[in-house]
């Protein structure tokens, strides 16, 4: 086995926190590290957010919700925070692949309300949606 292989964390929803503590050995690319680690924090929120029962998801959608604030944050640090591709992609076919909106979807379906407390329906399905220049998404 590889020294780098054998050098991972276990797997499990929480294995992300051995690599954060690894964080002040990387001497390079700080903000590529972090982002890594938020991509962690990210599918470990969503695998224990659906390894539980629905009536026992509010504490797991809670860190979801963190997580994508997070998720935001990174967008406003890295890109333009008043750009309106943040929480809607350019093209319906999109949606699918857009990390922010997809969290918010996952956690609209959890039924956790947004930062203002409004709880945010789920856009129409893409192959509905018309694109920008009037025909149908598929």
């Amino acid at each position: 086995m590889p020294a780098s292989v054998a050098s991972v964390p276990p797997t499990g929803a929480t294995s992300w926190r051995g690599w954060q503590d690894q964080a002040g050995q990387v001497v390079r690319n700080q903000p590529a590290y972090q982002t890594l680690l938020l991509t962690c924090r990210t599918i470990a929120a969503l695998y224990e957010l659906a390894a539980r029962e629905p009536a026992q998801r509010a504490e797991p959608a809670a860190a979801l919700r963190v997580v994508a604030q997070a998720v935001e944050q990174t967008w406003d640090r890295e890109r333009f925070a008043d750009d309106p591709r943040k929480h809607q992609p350019v093209f319906p076919f999109d949606r699918k692949e857009h990390l922010i909106v997809k969290l918010h979807d996952v956690l609209a379906s959890a039924g956790v309300p947004d930062e203002q407390g409004v709880q945010r329906d789920q856009a129409p399905h893409p192959t509905t949606a018309r694109n920008s220049v009037g025909g149908t998404a598929s």
